[in-house]
C-alpha cells in the first residue's frame, strides 16, 4: 500500500519505514497505485470490507494541542457527480466527505478526530444517494468522546491512563451480527494501561453498506482557527489555537479483516503497511 498525498507535490507527508508523518495543514490517503504524472486514480485507494474486521495503528499526537485536529478516518472515495461521473472535488483528489469539505458528499467513519486533550469516534452516515451521487449527509453523526465517557481517561500527563504526551496504540473494531455492523469498539493501549469505548446503537447499522462497500483511509491534520476546534476539545476547558502547525506521526497500521481477500503485501512505494 502506498501513502498518496493530496497535494500533487507529495509535500504533506514523510515516511520512515512503518512511520508515516503527516504535517500541519497536509491530508494523505492509503492507496494501491501509485500517483501517475502528478494526477491520482480515482479508484487507486485500499477500500477493503471492514465489517467484522478491524483497524489499528500507534500514533504520537504529542504536539498537537488546543484547537489541533489529528484525523485518521474512512471515507467512501471516490465522490461521484449528479450525471455518476467521478468528481475531482475542489482539490482534484476526487476527496469527499459528510460535510462536503472538498465540494462532494460521501459516507465518512471518523475513527479518530483528537489531539492531546481531547478524542471523538464519530460515524456519518448519508441520505439514500441518486445512483452513487449523495445529495446530503448527516453533518453532526452519532459520536462519542473520551472526555464524556471518563474525564480520568485520556490526557497530557501521567495522571491519565492514556498520556497523550507518548505514543500509544489504537484498535477500532466493527463488530457483526447477521451481516451488519453492531458495534464499533475503541479500545486504547499504552504500557499496562487500557480503556475502550463503545457506540452501539441503530444508527451504526447505518453504515453496514458503506463498509462493506469498501472506504479508504485518509489521514489529515489541520485547526480552525483560534477556539475553532471547540466542538472538539471545548469540553476538557481546552481553550487557545493550533499556533505550533504540529507535526502527527502514525505508524504500524495494521487492517484484520472477516471478509474478503487478506490485505496486500506492503509495496514497494513511499509508504506500506502491515498486513
Amino acid at each position: 500500500m502506498f501513502a498518496l498525498d493530496s497535494n500533487p507535490k507529495g509535500t504533506w507527508s514523510t515516511v520512515n519505514g512503518n512511520e508515516l508523518t503527516v504535517k500541519h495543514d497536509g491530508r494523505t490517503y492509503l492507496g494501491v497505485s501509485e500517483r501517475s504524472s502528478g494526477s491520482l486514480d480515482p479508484h487507486g485507494w485500499y477500500i477493503p470490507n471492514l465489517v467484522g474486521g478491524s483497524i489499528e495503528f500507534d500514533v504520537d499526537l504529542s504536539q498537537a494541542g488546543c484547537s489541533c485536529n489529528a484525523a485518521l478516518y474512512l471515507v467512501s472515495m471516490p465522490g461521484y457527480d449528479a450525471n455518476q461521473n467521478e468528481d475531482p472535488s475542489s482539490g482534484g483528489d476526487f476527496y469527499c466527505d459528510a460535510n462536503k469539505v472538498g465540494g462532494v458528499w460521501c459516507y465518512e467513519m471518523d475513527i479518530m478526530e483528537a489531539n492531546t486533550y481531547a478524542w471523538h469516534t464519530t460515524p456519518h452516515n448519508c441520505d439514500s444517494p441518486q445512483g452513487k451521487h449523495f445529495e446530503n449527509c448527516d453533518r453532526a453523526g452519532d459520536g462519542k468522546s473520551i472526555y464524556s465517557q471518563d474525564p480520568t481517561a485520556y490526557g497530557p500527563g501521567s495522571q491519565y491512563k492514556i498520556n497523550t504526551q507518548n505514543k500509544y496504540h489504537v484498535k477500532q473494531e466493527f463488530k457483526e451480527s447477521g451481516g451488519q455492523v453492531t458495534a464499533m469498539v475503541t479500545t486504547f493501549t499504552q504500557d499496562s494501561n487500557e480503556f475502550s469505548m463503545t457506540i452501539e446503537d441503530d444508527y451504526v447499522k447505518t453504515m453496514t453498506d458503506a463498509l462493506k462497500n469498501g472506504m479508504t483511509v485518509a489521514i489529515s491534520n489541520w485547526d480552525a482557527g483560534p477556539n475553532g476546534m471547540s466542538w472538539l476539545d471545548g469540553e476538557t476547558g481546552c481553550h487557545g489555537d493550533c499556533a505550533n502547525m504540529p507535526d502527527v506521526k502514525w505508524s504500524n497500521i495494521t487492517y484484520t479483516l472477516a471478509n474478503g481477500p487478506s490485505p496486500p503485501s506492503p509495496g514497494s512505494g513511499k509508504w506500506s503497511c502491515n498486513s
